[in-house]
C-alpha cells in the first residue's frame, strides 16, 4: 500500500515499540506455554490449526489479554467449534465467553486492511491496526495493534464489519 492510502496518526519512537514488542513477545511466550500444555494433555493435535491472538488497549502502550485459540479436527475430518484458552492468575483457563471489540475488514486495493476499534465519518475511517503474523499454514499470530491509521473511503472498494472477535477469526483465520 501506498503512502497516500494510510496516514500514520504518531510515529511510534524507538522506546515505545521495543517496549510494546518486549510485552507482545512476553505474551506469546504465555501462548506458547498453554499450547505446549495442550498438547501434553491431548486436547491439542499438531494437525490443529492454532492463532494466538494477542489485543492491546487502544489508548496506552499495554496489552489488554491474549488468548491460544484452536480449531481440531473431528474422526470424519470436520472441524470443531473454535476453542479459547488464556491464563489468569497463573492458571489456564478456557475462556468461554464471546469476545466482543468492533473489527471492520477493508478491501483496499486487493488487500485486506482489518482495524479494531473504529470510528467512521463521511471521508474517512480511521481505526487501530490488525497484524498477523504467519509462523506456519497451521499457526497463526493477531496482534490487536495500538497503532491508529486512517483511510480515505473513497479509495476503499467494500468492507465487513464484526461485532465479536470470534466471527471475524472463523470467517477470515480458522
Amino acid at each position: 500500500m501506498s503512502e497516500r492510502i494510510i496516514y500514520q496518526y504518531g510515529k511510534f519512537d524507538f522506546f515505545k515499540r521495543l517496549i510494546f514488542t518486549l510485552k507482545v513477545n512476553v505474551r506469546l511466550k504465555d501462548c506458547n506455554n498453554i499450547e505446549t500444555y495442550l498438547l501434553s494433555n491431548n486436547y491439542l493435535k499438531t494437525l490443529d490449526n492454532k492463532l494466538n491472538l494477542i489485543i492491546s488497549d487502544e489508548f496506552s502502550n499495554k496489552i489488554g489479554n491474549s488468548y491460544f485459540l484452536y480449531k481440531g479436527y473431528t474422526p470424519d475430518g470436520s472441524l470443531t467449534y473454535l476453542e479459547k484458552y488464556t491464563i489468569i492468575e497463573g492458571k489456564i483457563e478456557k475462556h468461554i465467553d464471546v469476545l466482543n471489540l468492533d473489527i471492520i475488514v477493508i478491501d483496499i486495493y486487493e488487500k485486506n486492511v482489518c482495524l479494531h476499534s473504529y470510528s467512521k465519518d463521511d471521508h474517512y475511517i480511521t481505526g487501530y491496526l490488525i497484524k498477523e503474523e504467519t509462523n506456519s499454514r497451521k499457526n497463526k499470530t493477531l496482534i490487536f495493534s495500538n497503532q491508529r491509521i486512517k483511510l480515505n473511503i473513497k479509495n476503499i472498494y467494500k468492507f465487513d464489519v464484526f461485532h465479536d472477535v470470534d466471527d471475524f477469526i472463523n470467517k477470515f483465520y480458522v
